[in-house]
């Protein structure tokens, strides 16, 4: 166990090494790409995993881990993604998460003892929309613990009375 924890915490600290600059933040995306992360956080991990609680990955300095790891373009950051109205969001940095890594001999313990009812560290990508503006996508990421990360990606379709709906949620792989 102590094994994993220092590989995690080595993890954590090289990729700060290695992360890429985000430009500017959801807040300024407008309307529109704030409803469609809407659905797809909703989907995601109120529907699906009936999460209390939501912590974003909020460093416009570095990638977040599972962006990096896979080759996903990250979002910008700026402000926390439009997260659903019932779940209590946060955003954490590299330099947060390095922090408490290097307080507590189990991290990911920790993490989930200070953000009660949270999936994991949520990172969330660029929204892609479609010329006719009626679907859009975007890649989500979740890290939850040394051996738990995983992305999807989620397609959303504008319904009949403007609402933003997901359509489809697929994995993500390693290219």
């Amino acid at each position: 166990m102590r094994r994993a924890v220092v590989a995690t915490w080595l993890l954590l600290v090289a990729h700060g090494a290695s992360g890429c600059a985000a430009s500017s933040g959801p807040g300024n995306a407008g309307r529109e790409e704030a409803a469609i992360q809407q659905a797809a956080l909703t989907e995601l991990f109120l529907v699906r995993e009936r999460a209390r609680s939501i912590v974003f990955w909020a460093d416009s300095a570095h990638v977040g881990p599972v962006f990096d790891s896979l080759g996903v373009p990250a979002g910008p950051v700026g402000s926390l993604p439009a997260a659903p109205p019932s779940l209590a969001s946060y955003g954490v940095t590299l330099a947060d998460m390095q922090a408490l890594f290097r307080e507590h001999p189990d991290g990911w313990a920790e993490f989930f003892v200070r953000y009660p009812g949270a999936p994991g560290l949520v990172e969330v990508g660029v929204v892609e929309r479609d010329a006719d503006g009626r679907r859009a996508r975007l890649a989500i990421g979740r890290s939850c613990g040394e051996h738990c990360r995983m992305a999807w990606r989620v397609e959303v379709t504008r319904d009949a009375t403007g609402d933003w709906r997901v359509a489809s949620v697929g994995r993500i792989s390693p290219s």
